[in-house]
């Protein structure tokens, strides 16, 4: 699940379903339009609403 996360992580892996769906439709004004979406979606998440909840995170497991 690491590699899902990962790939989640600043809506990555939204930015690339976008991205295959905008080429396959040959449609740039709705991929310019849902990368500004999830630019703003992403700096709000990421910037605004994590740091007002400043929830502590596990230190990863180390492998022994």
């Amino acid at each position: 699940m690491y590699t899902l996360s990962s790939a989640a992580d600043h809506s990555l892996l939204w930015f690339g379903i976008g991205g295959i769906r905008a080429l396959r439709r040959g449609d740039l004004k709705f991929a310019a339009k849902f990368g500004i979406t999830m630019a703003v979606e992403s700096g709000l998440t990421n910037g605004l609403i994590k740091s007002a909840f400043r929830r502590v995170r596990p230190e990863p497991e180390t492998a022994e």
